[in-house]
């Protein structure tokens, strides 16, 4: 519950960011940006990961402008694939040690109102998989282990262009994950 009101609280600061600038030209042509968070160390000895996408509003993925949550899940694990990193199934997941698997957040609230037809979103990444409690190794729980996103406005004629913010921030764990399991030669 508490990573939700967080993720609504980081809306509203979008919202409020993208009212300010809703005068700009630049506001509506191109996504603003604010780098959160990631952590390398916890990819170390990952065999691969499972793709979750949160589904998209129905508002945004019925806008026609090219963001579905079919079409992000597709982006992020070819994305993955490129780079060398297996794609596991649900079953391929719960059967790797730590079950790990890449959850992609994108949430968007379309504003239009006449002469400003605005988007605001948040975008969250993050890799969980199963942790053990320091203080009582038996209790094991998932857990949110390396993560990063992106707060911005956009003009709704531009959401797909979010598709390219998702890449740029699986890009980020990509770099991390190969940088944690270096290729043998």
């Amino acid at each position: 519950m508490k990573v939700k009101k967080y993720w609504i609280l980081l809306v509203f600061i979008g919202v409020f960011v993208c009212l300010v600038l809703a005068n700009t030209e630049e506001c509506h042509s191109r996504p603003a940006v604010a780098f959160v968070s990631r952590e390398r160390d916890t990819l170390k000895g990952l065999s691969g990961v499972e793709v979750r996408i949160e589904p998209i509003r129905p508002e945004a993925e019925k806008s026609g402008y090219g963001l579905t949550t079919k079409q992000l899940q597709t982006d992020v694990e070819l994305r993955l694939r490129q780079s060398g990193i297996r794609v596991l199934t649900g079953k391929e997941r719960r059967l790797t040690a730590g079950a790990p698997y890449l959850y992609v957040n994108v949430n968007v609230v379309i504003r239009q109102r006449t002469g400003m037809n605005l988007a605001v979103y948040n975008i969250h990444v993050e890799l969980n998989q199963i942790v053990y409690l320091g203080r009582d190794p038996t209790v094991r729980c998932y857990a949110s282990t390396w993560n990063n996103g992106f707060v911005g406005s956009i003009g709704v004629s531009n959401l797909g262009d979010i598709r390219v913010t998702v890449k740029e921030s699986v890009d980020h764990f990509i770099n991390d994950y190969l940088a944690a399991n270096p290729k043998s030669k």
